[in-house]
Parts: structure tokens; sequence; C-alpha cells
């Protein structure tokens, strides 16, 4: 283009999806800024151009050009009805981490603790996150004993069109049952020795080439009969369902004896002339049991495996206030765990009691036996790569007996999450029903002298179901241990339960030791 000379110009704030102005006032040089993607153009007499890259300054509105992260976190909570509920969002930001979860690292047993040691940046937790299995799987059928289809069907017993051995589409492995979904009502039922599946979790790999059949499973005492209808999915993928006992609906009036079962099968509740679906990997995870969270300030110096114990630290005993431990419960199989509710430290910085952690100190999140035995992940050793250089993976038979680290490159899947001075974007709520006209909302910052601080919404009576506040044009600044505070009045006639509250925030790249 030619050099433009810039007359007085014009500047517009729209959507990304708006249609710009392109009339004859558009002087050159006019400028367009796009609200909810933080892009700028310019007009060159001809086209908008757009900016290289958005400036923190223009997307931010006078923040700081090192707020240049983004995220956001939500919480659901529990309304009480009829009355004023208080709930309060923070930060949780990443900071101390090892993301992979690829390998079991150790096991928590009554015999045996397994921790991992890290070294805090940050001056408190927001939340934290662990990979764990509760208890091992029970296999029950993974299609690869069988040698043909006729094998197959000595097992899985058919009432109706016969079940085949598939070699193609298969999950894991090279075999997996194939089942035809021409007529409604056929069944494939496997006859096993007696076993107790109360409160256990199912689980196995389904496809289908066709997404208007369905297909239920059901567990059977040789009487009765429970089920469950698979979900509806995308056709020609594979998935992978978990189906916890409890959810399982009777089939007749009678009770199935969960104690005592004798039949897995699946039946066809929706025909689809030609269509097949696919099983691969059954199995059952028993009742998943509890297990204990705790952590400890080791102090300035890396614990030395075979020398320290966990008891030459000091306990922190003000988890979410005032509790020296967490217990966690497990659900069936192998799970990533979000503690963002039940695990916090050092986050009432408006309390005087409040107990921060140091930056720069040791610390250990230890797991320890309640019920059940739990498999703790973390990375492949086998790469050979330190996914986290500031700490390790360890085990102990006891608090006061020397820890033993579990390897080269080992340490288990965590991940520290904390509140940090941020910028408020955007501040989101939704009822999971239609609040009724004695409701009212109120929405507020509030820093660490329990000071307002700014006004998201003030006094909303019988507030929208689904809700959206935009600040981005004039960020809100929220100071380390500042909240965001939700004031709900609830209207006990309404059926309103639960409330979701979101926040998307900028904020710093914290410095992290790992």
């Amino acid at each position: 283009m030619t050099v433009q000379e810039e007359y007085v110009i014009r500047r517009y704030i729209g959507l990304s999806t708006d249609v710009k102005p392109v009339s004859s006032d558009v002087l050159v040089g006019s400028t367009f800024w796009e609200s909810d993607t933080g892009f700028s153009y310019s007009w060159t007499g001809t086209e908008w151009a757009m900016h290289a890259t958005p400036t923190l300054s223009t997307i931010s509105n006078g923040v700081p050009s090192t707020f240049s992260k983004i995220t956001e976190n939500a919480v659901k909570f529990s309304v009480a009805k009829g009355q004023l509920n208080k709930f309060n969002l923070y930060p949780r930001i990443n900071n101390e981490h090892c993301e992979s979860s690829r390998k079991v690292q150790g096991v928590v047993s009554a015999a045996n603790i397994v921790g991992q040691i890290f070294k805090a940046s940050k001056d408190n937790i927001t939340a934290i996150s662990l990979t764990m299995e509760s208890a091992a799987a029970i296999a029950l059928d993974n299609f690869e004993s069988y040698a043909d289809s006729a094998a197959l069907q000595a097992v899985w017993v058919e009432s109706g069109n016969a079940a085949t051995l598939e070699t193609t589409i298969v999950k894991g492995g090279t075999k997996a049952m194939a089942l035809p979904l021409d007529t409604a009502g056929d069944e494939w039922v496997n006859t096993i020795v007696s076993a107790d599946f109360t409160d256990y979790t199912g689980s196995f790999d389904f496809y289908m080439d066709n997404a208007l059949g369905t297909v239920e499973v059901f567990i059977g005492d040789g009487t009765n009969t429970k089920t469950f209808i698979f979900p509806a999915h995308t056709p020609n993928e594979w998935v992978h369902l978990e189906i916890d006992e409890n959810a399982m609906v009777e089939d007749q009036a009678g009770i199935t004896d969960t104690t005592a079962i004798i039949e897995i099968g699946y039946r066809v509740t929706s025909k689809r002339i030609g269509a097949t679906c696919y099983i691969d990997n059954l199995e059952a995870t028993p009742s998943p049991g509890s297990v204990e969270v705790k952590l400890w300030n080791m102090g300035a110096t890396l614990p030395v495996s075979t020398t320290n114990s966990i008891d030459d630290g000091t306990q922190y005993t003000k988890i979410n206030g005032d509790a020296s431990s967490v217990i966690l419960q497990l659900r069936g199989g192998k799970r990533l765990y979000h503690l963002h509710s039940s695990f916090t430290a050092g986050t009432s910085k408006n309390i005087p009691t409040n107990e921060l952690l140091i930056p720069g100190n040791y610390y250990i999140i230890e797991l320890k036996y309640v019920d059940t035995n739990v498999s703790v992940y973390g990375p492949d050793t086998s790469f050979a790569t330190d996914y986290y250089v500031n700490g390790y993976a360890f085990t102990a038979p006891d608090e006061a007996t020397a820890i033993t680290a579990i390897g080269t490159y080992s340490d288990i899947m965590f991940t520290i999450q904390s509140m940090q001075d941020i910028y408020i974007l955007h501040i989101d709520w939704k009822f999971d029903a239609a609040p009724n006209g004695s409701s009212d909302l109120f929405v507020f910052l509030e820093d660490t002298n329990m000071s307002i601080t700014d006004v998201i919404t003030d006094h909303e009576e019988k507030p929208d179901q689904t809700e959206s506040e935009d600040v981005s044009i004039r960020p809100m600044f929220m100071e380390d241990g500042g909240k965001c505070e939700f004031y709900y009045n609830d209207d006990f006639t309404d059926s309103v339960s639960t409330m979701t509250c979101k926040m998307t925030y900028l904020f710093e790249p914290p410095t992290v030791n790992g």
C-alpha cells in the first residue's frame, strides 16, 4: 500500500462477529478493537488490517504487560434453600507440578505411605491435583482367549443372533466381541461364578458403527436383573464407559441380589438393521474407599532419602482453616482428583490465625492408608526425563521411619495451584433452574481487609438463570488474598439447587522451582 496520512481518527469497539464499518467517514488510521478476542485492526483506506499480535496494553486496558497469561476457574455450589448463600471464588493458578500420569509409582497400603516432595513457590494453596486408582480392576473378559467365533459363542450365549469374534475393530489387544443390532430384545449372556458386585464400577470399551441403535448392559442373580442403557455417542469411535452398580435400574419389581451375581449380559433395546456394536476390555472395580492427604513443612533443605523421616518436618494443621488432613473419598478406577474445596492452605489472608506456606521451603504431600489400597500414578521413568527437579516421590512404612526415594525420575503426578494478583475479565454464573421473584444476587470483589473493591452486580432481583458479566473493557484488579463473592438470597419456592460460578482473568506467569 502507499503511505497514507492519518487525520482525526475514530476508535471503534465491537465483537469479532460484528461487521466493521467501511463508510466514507472512517478515516485512515481509525482502529477497531475486538473485545472478545483482544485483536486490534487499523483502517488503511481500503481494508481493516489486523495488528501483528494483540498487545496486553490494548487487551487489558491498562493492565501491566507482565500479566500475559489468561485462565479461568469455576465451582459448582449447593444452594441452601430459602436463605442467604455466600459463595467465594479464589484464583487457582498452576505453579509446582509434575503432569505425567502414565505409570504407577507406588501403592498406598496399611504398611506403606506414598508421598511427594516439592519446593513451594507461593505462600498458599487453593487446590491440588493427584492421579490415583482406588482398587485394582478385575478383568472379566478381554476376548483375547477365544480361538474363533464358536469359542466366543460357547461363553456368550445368545437369545437370537449370535455374537462374533472381531479382529479388525479392536481396542487394545487383537480381538473384541461384535454384537449385531438387527433384532430388538436380542441378548448375549455370560454365566460366571457367583460374585459380589455391590458398589462396584463396571467398565468396558464400546464402539458402534451407527448412531441410531441402542444397547444396554445388565447383571443378574439368576432371577432378577438390573440394567444400564449406554448414552448416545458419536459412531465409529471407541469410547470408554464406566457404570456404577448403584446407577443401574431394576428390570422388574423384584430386587437383584448384587451379592450373588451370576450373569453379565448385553441387550438390544433399539434395533438398527445392519448395525453392529463392539465390546472390548470388560472389567469390574471394587468399591473405592478413601485415602488421607496430609501436608508437611520440611524446611529449607531438601529431605534426604534413607536419612530423613516425614516427622522430621512440621505438619501443616490448618488445611481449610483448621484441619490437619483431608479424607478423600475415592471413586472406582484410575482418576484425576482435583481437591479445590477440600484442600486449601494459607488462603484466609484476612484472618489473623491464617498460616502461610513459606516460599522456598520443601513440603511433603503425604498419602496415607484409610481403608483400601490406592495406586498412585506418575511418569513413565523409562523416558529418562526428570519431570520435577526440586523434589521426588518416596515411600515410607510410617511417618517416623526414613523415607525411601522410589527411583530415578520418579515423581507422583501432582499439581499445586495458588492465588496471586489477577485482573478479572469475565464473571459468569449459572443456576440449575430459573430463580423465582423473591431471589436476588449481589456479586463483588473483596480484598484482604474485607473491603469491597469492585462491584460486579449490585442487587439483581430474580437473576437470570445464566449470565455473563464482561468487564474486559476495564479489567478489575483483585489482589493476592482477595476473592470474588456471590451473595445469593434463595427463594424457597423455586427449584434452584446449585449455582455454578466462574471467573476468567489475566495473571503473571509464576516463577516455579520444579
